[in-house]
């Protein structure tokens, strides 16, 4: 089934919730529109000289996936189609917008047993059985409606500040109205190139970065508990951090990091930029190798998806997350922080995670933009 919003006879009210679409229409009181911009990549285009682009994944409740796409055909125009009652697509001139309940994150231990106090298998059932099971036991509100944009140059990023305000207008809820939500944004931004240097150089910036990130980004007690985001192994950090690492190829890049972390669930997730460079190693190193979506960006997957609540905004985790791309292309900086972090392992046996966050924050203050 197709909806073309261009077409005559597209009517945007009937096919909306009549309770989405008043509150679409009439903004809710006490929310006010986020009107932060996003800053610039350091880096704005790839080795090819093509302009650099983000993808971006949205996790919410508050309405079904058909009520989403609607309100993306609203923002970007386009042809819906259904897939399924939980699936849909939206295709306009910005690419292809994907709009999906996602039941995935109930394969978390820390869900089974309530599945399996419902009488759901996870191991005998499909992903829309399972759906359908949790609608008719009225315990859908633990499952996330997901919208995944298509890779957006810079110039579009603007576009999802509407979305979101739009969302929220519509009665979607983010990370933080319920203790059950584990919602994330996530951010598919790609690489300069896929050399050695480059991705070493964004890794350890993430990585010297993260302590930093977590404090600042509030997460989520629910999302902190989730297997989401596990930090990275503390043997791999000593690896990354160590000032003479400095492997030869991507190849060894790629096997370190797969060796500590076999692994999606890292708030850094380089699985996908490493399986469009090698597909057969890094699907043969994952645990849940039928989840790789190869594709040439890091997968940043810390932020909250903390729509509603005031002064959150996609563009404040993306300014945040700029801090990386500003270290990754700042290699004095980040000598001189991997020397300081040198200087109090050797110096300090108490205190040195908040030695270190100091030293990060004392760069982070010289280069926050938002």
């Amino acid at each position: 089934m197709t909806f073309d919003k261009s077409a005559k006879g597209f009517c945007f009210d009937t096919l909306l919730s009549q309770d989405a679409l008043h509150c679409f229409k009439k903004k809710p009181h006490g929310i006010a529109e986020c009107t932060m911009t996003f800053t610039p990549l350091a880096c704005p285009c790839t080795t090819q000289g093509n302009p650099r682009k983000a993808g971006f994944e949205l996790e919410f409740a508050g309405l079904n996936p058909r009520e989403a796409a609607l309100i993306v055909a609203h923002i970007y125009g386009g042809t819906i189609t259904k897939k399924s009652r939980f699936a849909f697509t939206c295709k306009g001139a910005l690419g292809v917008f994907d709009i999906v309940l996602d039941a995935r994150v109930l394969t978390e231990l820390k869900h089974r047993k309530f599945l399996e106090d419902l009488g759901i298998d996870l191991v005998k059932i499909d992903h829309d059985e399972v759906l359908e099971r949790l609608i008719e036991k009225g315990a859908s509100f633990f499952v996330p409606c997901e919208i995944t944009t298509p890779p957006l140059v810079f110039r579009d990023f603007e576009t999802l500040t509407r979305l979101s305000d739009a969302l929220v207008r519509a009665g979607a809820k983010g990370t933080t109205q319920n203790i059950h939500y584990a919602f994330g944004l996530h951010i598919n931004l790609e690489v300069p190139d896929l050399g050695v240097n480059t991705l070493l150089s964004y890794l350890r910036a993430y990585v010297l970065l993260e302590p930093y990130l977590q404090k600042n980004s509030h997460i989520d007690l629910t999302r902190r508990l989730s297997a989401f985001i596990d930090p990275f192994p503390k043997e791999y950090l000593q690896l990354v951090l160590t000032p003479s690492y400095a492997p030869a190829c991507v190849d060894t890049l790629m096997r370190d990091y797969l060796a500590f972390n076999p692994t999606r669930n890292r708030s850094l997730d380089m699985t996908p930029l490493f399986g469009v460079i090698d597909h057969a190693l890094t699907q043969g190193a994952v645990h849940e190798p039928e989840l790789l979506k190869p594709r040439p960006a890091l997968h940043y997957r810390l932020p909250n998806c903390s729509l509603g609540e005031p002064g959150w905004s996609i563009a404040s985790e993306w300014n945040r997350f700029m801090l990386v791309e500003r270290l990754a292309q700042d290699q004095g900086a980040q000598q001189r922080l991997l020397e300081d972090f040198g200087e109090i392992e050797g110096a300090h046996f108490f205190g040195k995670k908040s030695k270190r966050l100091e030293a990060v924050e004392a760069w982070a203050a010289d280069h926050v933009s938002a």
